[in-house]
Formats: C-alpha cells, sequence, structure tokens
C-alpha cells in the first residue's frame, strides 16, 4: 500500500508519487502499479520531480537519485546532515535542499555530479521543505521553524551561491511547499497562518488568508494562468490577483501533494486514505455553491453549542486524529469564546498540540446546569503526553474560561464514568508520578487515581471509592506473582504502584512484613547490573527508596 505525498507526471503520461513512509510509486494510464526504492536500500522518498533529462529525480533523506523510464535505478549519497528534503529542475541541472545546522542547497548534475552551497546568515538553518526556480533564475525556497528558532521565511539562492533571505509576517506560518506564477512572483503555502504567501523576485511580500481557515500545502501553477493547492479535503484556485476558490473532494482524506496534467486537471495525493485523485476544474472555473472548510465537528447540550475546526494528521481504525485546533463556543446562539488552542504550560511550547476528535464534547461535569466543553490532548511525543482542557461558562464574565489539567504520559488518560450514581462523571485515571522511578515507562506500574471536577477545579477523590482500590490492588498483585518468577525479572517497578494502593486502603501495618518477606526471598534482587534500573541495587535500600517515594506523593503521611 502507498500513502502518496508528493507527486510527479512523466512525459509518457505516467504518474510518479512518493510514499510518506516509505518508496516511490508509478501509476502508468492504464492502471499498471510499480514500486521503486521499497527494499530498505534508500531512506525515506522526500521529494520527486521529473528531471531535464525526462527522467523522474527524487530526494530521498540521506540519497538523491534517478530512475529511468526502464525502471533503473542510480542514487548518489548526501553529505552534511543526510536529510534532502525538496527537489526540484532547473537551468538544466536537478537542485535540492539539505536540511542541517548549516543549510546547504545542493545541484546534482544529470551525471551525478552534486556541488554544494552552504547557506550563511538569517534562517539558513531552518527547514526547507519546497523549492522552486523563479523568473530570475535563482531558486526560491520555504524556511520554516520551530521552537526558539528564527523566524519562518523564503529564501533565494543565486547559481553563483549568494543567498537571501526574507521572513514572512508570521513568526510561525509553516511554509511547506513553493511555485513559480505567471506573474513573475513566486506563491507559497502557509500551513499554520491558513493562507497563500506571494514574494516578487525583489523581495515584496503579500499574503491571501483562506477565509474558511483552510490549512494549504502543496502549489502548482495551472494552464489557466491561475495558481492551485491542496487544502486539507479540498483543492484550491488562487488568481495573481488573489481571488480564491476552493472545491471539496468528496470522501478524500488529506490532501497533499499536487501536479497540473497538459489537459487542464489535476491529480492529487490523498496519504490518509492510500489515494491518487484525478480532478477536472468546472467549466469556468464556477466556484461551488458552498465554501470549501476545514474538518469540522459541532457538539450541543442544551443551550451550548461547541465547534471544534482542525486539520486532520491522521486516521487509524475509528480514530480522528487531529492537530491545528480551533474552538468556538455559542451560548443561546451567540457567540462567546473562540481560540486556537495553545500548548500545555507544562511542556515546551514549540510541542504542537493533537487530541482525538472523539474527545471533544459538551457535557455538564459538575451538574451545575451549565455544560461544559470538553477535549483531551496531547503533544504527540512517544507515550507523553496527556492533558484534558475543559472551557466551563463564567455568569458573571459571561464568557467561557478554560482550564487545563495535565495527566502525563498516555497510561494515565481518563475514562469518564459516574461512579457514584450522582449523574457527575469521575475522571479515573493512574498516578504518573509513579513513572520511571524504578523502571523504565513500560516496566513502571501506576497506582488507580480518581478525580472529580467542579467549578473549574480537578479533586482528588480516589480515596472516596474503596473498591476500585481493592481492585487495582489485586490487579497489580497478580501481575507482580506472574512477573517475580521469570528469568531476569524486575518487579521494582510494579510493588510501589501496590503499595500505595495498601496505604490508601489502610493496610500500612502488612506492608513493611509483606516486603520483607519478597526481599528474603530474593525476589528484590538485580540479576544484572543494568537490571533494576536507576534504583539502589541492594534490595534494602530499594524497600527504603519506595517509601521514600510513597511519602513524597502522600500516601505515608509525613
Amino acid at each position: 500500500m502507498t500513502y502518496p505525498e508528493h507527486l510527479a507526471l512523466a512525459g509518457d503520461g505516467s504518474l510518479w508519487m512518493t510514499d510518506e513512509y516509505y518508496g516511490i510509486t508509478r501509476l502508468d494510464p492504464d492502471g499498471r502499479v510499480t514500486h521503486y526504492l521499497d527494499d530498505y536500500t534508500y531512506d525515506t522518498a522526500e521529494d520527486i520531480v521529473v528531471g531535464p533529462d525526462g527522467a523522474i529525480w527524487f530526494a530521498g533523506g540521506g540519497t538523491v537519485g534517478r530512475i529511468d523510464q526502464a525502471g533503473t535505478v542510480a542514487s548518489w549519497p548526501v553529505g552534511g546532515f543526510h536529510l534532502a528534503r525538496a527537489i526540484t529542475a532547473a537551468n538544466g541541472a536537478l537542485w535540492f535542499t539539505n536540511y542541517s545546522d548549516s543549510g546547504q542547497v545542493e545541484r546534482l548534475s544529470t551525471d551525478g555530479a552534486i556541488s554544494a552551497f552552504s547557506l550563511s546568515g538569517p534562517r539558513a538553518s531552518l527547514d526547507m521543505s519546497g523549492i522552486a526556480s523563479g523568473s530570475d533564475g535563482a531558486l526560491w525556497f520555504t524556511q520554516a521553524g520551530w521552537g526558539r528558532d528564527p523566524g519562518d521565511g523564503i529564501g533565494r539562492l543565486t547559481s553563483d551561491g549568494r543567498y537571501s533571505s526574507w521572513r514572512l509576517p508570521q513568526r510561525r506560518a509553516n511554509p511547506t511547499r513553493i511555485a513559480a506564477g505567471p506573474d513573475g512572483a513566486l506563491w507559497f503555502t502557509e500551513q499554520d497562518a491558513h493562507a497563500i504567501g506571494r514574494i516578487t523576485t525583489a523581495g515584496a511580500i503579500s499574503e491571501v488568508p483562506l477565509r474558511t481557515g483552510l490549512s494549504p500545502y502543496d502549489i502548482t501553477a495551472g494552464s489557466d494562468g491561475a495558481l492551485w493547492f491542496t487544502a486539507d479535503s479540498c483543492i484550491g484556485r488562487i488568481t495573481t490577483s488573489g481571488q480564491v476558490s476552493a472545491w471539496p473532494v468528496h470522501t478524500a482524506g488529506r490532501l497533499v501533494g499536487i501536479v497540473a496534467a497538459p489537459d487542464g486537471s489535476f491529480w492529487l495525493a490523498d496519504d490518509l486514505h492510500s489515494t491518487v485523485w484525478h480532478f477536472t476544474p468546472p467549466a469556468g472555473d464556477v466556484a461551488p455553491p458552498v465554501a470549501c472548510h476545514p474538518p469540522t465537528i459541532t457538539r450541543q447540550a442544551g443551550a451550548t453549542r461547541a465547534t471544534l475546526v482542525y486539520r486532520r494528521d491522521y486516521v487509524f481504525s475509528h480514530s480522528d486524529w487531529f492537530t491545528d485546533a480551533r474552538v468556538s463556543i455559542a451560548r443561546g446562539g451567540k457567540q462567546l469564546f473562540s481560540e486556537v488552542v495553545p500548548p500545555n504550560p507544562q511542556g515546551d511550547p514549540s510541542y504542537a498540540v493533537y487530541g482525538d476528535t472523539s474527545s471533544f464534547a459538551v457535557r455538564d461535569l459538575d451538574g451545575d446546569g451549565a455544560p461544559e466543553v470538553m477535549l483531551e490532548l496531547n503533544w504527540n511525543g512517544t507515550h507523553c503526553c496527556d492533558w484534558t482542557r475543559v472551557y466551563r461558562y463564567d455568569r458573571a464574565r459571561h464568557t467561557y474560561l478554560p482550564v487545563n489539567h495535565f495527566w502525563g504520559n498516555d497510561s494515565a488518560s481518563p475514562t469518564l464514568k459516574d461512579l457514584n450514581g450522582d449523574g457527575r462523571p469521575e475522571f479515573i485515571s493512574q498516578d504518573d508520578r509513579f513513572a520511571y522511578d524504578f523502571d523504565g515507562y513500560a516496566g513502571s506500574v501506576r497506582p488507580i487515581q480518581i478525580w472529580s471536577y467542579d467549578q473549574g477545579r480537578f479533586s482528588d477523590v480516589t480515596r472516596r471509592y474503596a473498591e476500585r482500590i481493592e481492585q487495582d490492588a489485586a490487579t497489580i498483585w497478580r501481575l507482580y506473582l506472574k512477573e517475580r518468577g521469570k528469568p531476569h525479572n524486575n518487579v521494582r517497578g510494579i510493588l510501589p504502584a501496590w503499595a500505595a494502593d495498601e496505604y490508601m486502603l489502610g493496610r500500612a501495618h502488612t506492608i513493611d512484613r509483606t516486603l520483607e518477606n519478597i526481599r528474603q526471598h530474593g525476589y528484590l534482587n538485580c540479576a544484572s547490573a543494568d537490571a533494576c534500573f536507576d534504583s539502589p541495587h541492594d534490595p534494602a535500600a530499594y524497600i527504603k527508596a519506595l517509601k521514600a517515594l510513597l511519602r513524597k506523593t502522600g500516601y505515608i503521611p509525613r
């Protein structure tokens, strides 16, 4: 299966595409499919273009290469940071960006000779995911950073290596792809700014906001004198005077790459649905009767109506994972609040915000008759970290006030259930403070935590639910019994959570005796020098450290 991202259309009508995850695929006009670079000899294919010799040329991470019409592959290693990101044909050669701490744009001749031009100056080290040849004979490329990087921009390199860069109006616009327009300017997409940008060869920048909030990705010049772009599940058209139209591609997941065909139609890459679409503009490029919008979900309870507008990140099974979330809330038909959902203050502010649309809900969490709006969010680390953002209605201010509750690693992500039948759901979670202390993430067990929500505050109410704690303690103990007899076992990450549950149940008198019995049987011994993670190798010292953790986290009164 191919997850197409970037596209190129060869002279014989074959459509070539990079796979978002690996390889290159060729689709012939007769429907025959051929895969290349899928034997792990090459890095992930990043970009693709038809070269001046009619062959297909690709930027493949640590490799750049050529595939001729017979399917013969030739490749050359990329130096420096080894990340060829974007490629274009210009001046009888191929030019590609090489993303590194000191960025480079490199020239690749059709015989495989590579010449590198190092960039030095503003934004030289930013990611360059799009490159195009301008009407001035220079190479123009997008420059996108994150965190404390310099603000995003557009760069220019002359064929003799002179570099210039212009900063975009929005610091984090996330420019992605760029194309030469029929007006002699360069046009580019600004995914996070929800705009199409234009820069003249003299460096004058202007932007055209996409009023419905679309997130544009790729862009190309059409045969009609306009620029065409992909955005969410839409294909858009922008004239050189800035007039925008956009058409939905029904059932499309996420449209990324675009390439123009000689007959005025377009091929579109849908990486989420593993599909390529063929789009023929309507006669006269007549705009659709309803404006094309990004993915949007509306939830309502009583007089509260909330809308989530987002950029689809991926779809897996029944999960619709999003980023670039924007929330608006109306009460009684009047909008009172809207925001771009911000990063969690407990994380790096440069981290993006992700979530599953199934968590978006309007629900009365505290029984006061004014439903809250809720989202569960994540900054998309390997398994960290989750938080819940709740918006509550403030009658005095006649608006909605957001509050975050941080859960930590994914395993602490809560489930909601009304445990006591009062009509108010509890948040059933785990105490993430127990991760990593005596084992790695996978080997660390965390005790149950139960939270209630009331008027913008989360409260730990775990001890009210002794039956739940009892069940959790029994589950953890069974896990300990299962693991203790295995070769090279390490139960040190299991026992702290069991002990925490036991303390909440008032069984402090049994814990010391049980731990000592476990120690005497040798189950706390380290099977190797690194088997006990960072905990003390001496079993008695481990027990002391375990109790220190319980005291620090409040399970043992100070």
